[in-house]
């Protein structure tokens, strides 16, 4: 029996891209698992139309990472295979330099557990330059070998590992990462995060979630252009980055306001969230009268918050230091 390579992707709401995603995935991948968690745009009718899709739905409630994980990875044991090698990726995300790459080749013949690394790269709004994610390749897949994979509800792994097992790291495949590439949608997304955060996490530092998701206010440092050699399987079946569009259909944006009802604006207060015209988004996903929606910081949460957005680049210096721990004395 062979050794299938298995793509196994979560999605909501990802139609402006999942046609390229998936016209992607089907060029290297035998099936392409899908779990739809409640999209209302075209997500679902895309997914269906691609011949190597096996389309599944998460019907959890809540945002659950480990959860849609272990969910995929069921999936993708039912399929018959000798050790089947799963690649984990997002919709924003292409797997690019493979074809005729001996790591490609080498991947195949990994023994059972092995996890494999890979180059994240960050694509620019140009889509011809990009940056490196810090901190070396990450995990995107391994080869199966039945073990119970251990998630988490955010920032997850995404297929089981405990960093015992025998790691490959490749260094001429790499993903392609889109979040970067369009500046609003990536806001919204980091908008929801923050409150994500103060959600399950109430007791979290508010300076350590700004930070955490602000370094996206950070100059963009050692900038490479994509390689062309690297798309030629892509350009040679019509698959272009350029195509990539947003459509402006931002569910994180819905989920806030929602929550802003849930817990209440005060709930949030301490976030830097409050830079977008809130009460017009209210009233476009909520469709109800968004009088009361209304920025909830006094004049200390404003000032904290320029303070973070001025010393973002230089948070580590001695100045900035001080303050930060004044802050934390006082419980900001």
């Amino acid at each position: 029996m062979t050794r299938k390579v298995i793509c196994i992707t979560p999605i909501k709401n990802e139609a402006w891209i999942l046609p390229i995603f998936l016209k992607s995935a089907s060029l290297w991948a035998d099936h392409i698992i899908i779990s739809d968690q409640g999209s209302t745009d075209e997500s679902v009718v895309i997914a269906k139309s691609f011949e190597k899709v096996i389309l599944i739905e998460n019907k959890g409630l809540g945002y659950n990472e480990a959860e849609r994980q272990a969910q995929l990875i069921d999936e993708a044991r039912k399929i018959e295979g000798n050790n089947n090698i799963f690649m984990a990726l997002d919709a924003d995300e292409l797997l690019v330099n493979y074809h005729n790459n001996p790591e490609w080749e080498a991947l195949k013949n990994e023994t059972p557990g092995t996890t494999f690394w890979l180059p994240w790269l960050n694509i620019l709004p140009d889509f011809v330059d990009f940056y490196a994610s810090t901190g070396g390749e990450m995990l995107f897949g391994y080869i199966n070998d039945n073990r119970k994979h251990k998630g988490n509800t955010i920032h997850s792994p995404r297929v089981p590992s405990d960093l015992t097992e025998k790691k490959v790291i490749f260094k001429a495949l790499k993903i392609l990462h889109f979040q970067y590439a369009l500046k609003e949608r990536l806001l919204s997304k980091h908008r929801w995060y923050e409150c994500f955060e103060k959600i399950k996490h109430p007791h979290r530092n508010n300076i350590d979630i700004y930070r955490q998701y602000h370094h996206i206010d950070l100059p963009v440092k050692n900038i490479e252009k994509i390689n062309p050699e690297w798309l030629k399987k892509l350009t040679e079946n019509k698959i272009y980055l350029a195509d990539i569009k947003d459509d402006g259909n931002y569910w994180w944006d819905k989920e806030v306001c929602l929550w802003f009802d849930q817990f209440g604006l005060k709930h949030f207060k301490k976030l830097a969230i409050w830079y977008p015209d809130w009460p017009k988004i209210y009233s476009i996903n909520i469709n109800k009268n968004p009088s009361h929606i209304k920025d909830p910081r006094n004049t200390l949460d404003k000032m904290v918050h320029h303070w973070l957005a001025k010393s973002q680049s230089n948070r580590f210096s001695f100045k900035n230091k001080v303050i930060n721990k004044f802050l934390r004395i006082i419980n900001w």
